[in-house]
């Protein structure tokens, strides 16, 4: 614990945990992995070739909130990851963490979980699945 944590009033230790999200990078076999945990689930997935860049990324998607790099709490999150990278059809199955979202990003996500491994589908379908016809770039967006 550092000096200002041990300083800090209960409540507000307890929310700047909460709060903390906790990032670990990885490697899969489509390039580099950072993925993102906070106290409640795995709640960002980033995949790309370039490590800092990825790391970017993820401070954008979560501005003002504390980032972590912990790759010991996400060892087993990260192994899982390029395992189902590997071999899609083996699943993946971890706790997540949606509630960073806007509600319409909310249930893009949730329609994204049910298409099959394997299975595609078109921006324009996903919209069109979710009642909004012309959502195709909101959805690809989410």
């Amino acid at each position: 614990m550092n000096l200002m944590q041990t300083h800090m009033p209960a409540t507000a230790r307890n929310t700047a945990t909460l709060d903390t999200i906790a990032d670990g990078p990885g490697q899969s076999a489509i390039g580099h992995i950072l993925a993102a945990r906070s106290p409640f689930g795995v709640c960002a997935l980033l995949i790309g070739s370039d490590a800092d860049a990825l790391k970017q990324d993820l401070a954008s998607c979560f501005p003002g909130k504390p980032l972590a790099e912990d790759e010991a709490a996400l060892r087993d999150d990260l192994a899982a990851i390029a395992r189902f990278i590997e071999t899609p059809r083996a699943g993946l199955d971890l706790p997540l963490d949606m509630r960073h979202g806007t509600p319409f990003q909310q249930r893009v996500w949730e329609m994204l979980r049910t298409i099959p491994c394997g299975a595609t589908i078109t921006y324009t379908a996903l919209a069109r699945r979710l009642g909004q016809p012309n959502g195709a770039r909101a959805v690809a967006i989410a």
